[in-house]
């Protein structure tokens, strides 16, 4: 009994440890990922590449501009900084990935979650000139990645997947690119304070017009994200200077308009369920090796010896016959009146 009264002990206080540090089970949370490509325009768009799976991401370039863009939304968590987004290549996904030119940029313009194959009119803008760092493909081909650390704003990582052009040249490069889907694993962190950028929310942001976009980062005073990753040359998008640079709908202007505003960190909830069932299981136990037994009913005098159930009378047809008179044989039913 004691050594059982001890693990419960044990189980209560693994609960209360794993609530304590659920939210740091995962380094962060994926709120969105979305493609937009080049031949979903006018009323009879094109099929989607067959070579996309299902939730995944496409990305491709041609030698005049972009012709298909992903964006992708992660909430840091509290603690957590120098995220790292690693994204695989699906099967049969690429097409002159060892020439591409990739890149995550800053997203310059709202978009909306869950577009697959979007219409190309829908893509976000692309803040290239705001922040942007290079993707880094892994020698056997088989990955992306791209060190975002830069990109971090108010715990927040929003960017735009978009090809890039020849080093030295205008010419954009030609690659095609389907990824597997993403997942909140595809992006790790490191514990540490947050490299998130400040935004000064008293500069240009109140004077943001409905049709102003800013192709600069000296547009934005106080906005320092950076604008490389270690020493690759600075980033230049394939894209027309139209869907370059930062409108009133980017994030970094909305969460400067809004008082830079740090979202809420994402919790773990893998972390939290263990903690719920840890803590049922301890209650439970604890439940039942304090729980009182119901005495057993307890029958006094003559009664005392008797079964607690009712005994089962077996009934059987009784074809003997004895007595005298009247009594030769046994009566059955009611007795007759006495005269």
């Amino acid at each position: 009994m004691r050594w059982t009264r001890a693990l419960c002990a044990l189980l209560l206080a693994m609960a209360a440890w794993l609530s304590l540090f659920a939210g740091h089970g995962d380094a962060a949370a994926l709120s969105d990922a979305s493609w937009w490509w080049f031949g979903n325009q006018g009323p009879a768009p094109a099929p989607a590449p067959p070579n996309v799976p299902d939730g995944g991401l496409y990305v491709a370039g041609a030698p005049d501009s972009a012709k298909a863009l992903a964006a992708l939304r992660f909430t840091l968590e509290e603690g957590e900084s120098n995220p790292v987004l690693t994204l695989a290549v699906a099967p049969n996904g690429d097409q002159g990935g060892d020439n591409a030119v990739l890149g995550a940029c800053v997203a310059g313009s709202s978009w909306g979650g869950g577009e697959k194959g979007g219409p190309w009119d829908a893509k976000p803008n692309a803040a290239c000139a705001t922040g942007s760092v290079q993707g880094i493909r892994a020698a056997d081909g088989l990955s992306w990645t791209f060190a975002l650390a830069p990109l971090v704003v108010a715990g927040e990582v929003n960017v735009v997947l978009t090809p890039g052009n020849v080093a030295g040249s205008p010419v954009g490069s030609t690659f095609s690119l389907a990824f597997n889907p993403p997942t909140t694993a595809s992006l790790a962190t490191t514990p540490g304070s947050s490299s998130s950028s400040s935004f000064d929310s008293g500069a240009a942001a109140s004077d943001l017009s409905t049709d102003q976009t800013f192709g600069d980062a000296s547009s934005l005073a106080g906005l320092d994200l950076g604008a490389t990753s270690g020493d690759l040359a600075p980033f230049q998008p394939s894209l027309p200077a139209a869907s370059q640079g930062l409108t009133p709908t980017a994030p970094v202007v909305r969460q400067a308009t809004a008082g830079n505003v740090v979202p809420r960190p994402v919790t773990s909830g893998r972390g939290s369920a263990i903690a719920f069932f840890v803590l049922v299981a301890g209650i439970a136990a604890m439940v039942r090796l304090n729980r009182v037994p119901t005495p057993l009913l307890r029958r006094l005098g003559p009664l005392a010896s008797s079964s607690h159930a009712a005994p089962t009378v077996a009934v059987a047809t009784v074809t003997e016959r004895g007595g005298l008179g009247r009594f030769t044989r046994r009566r059955a039913g009611a007795p007759p009146p006495l005269v």
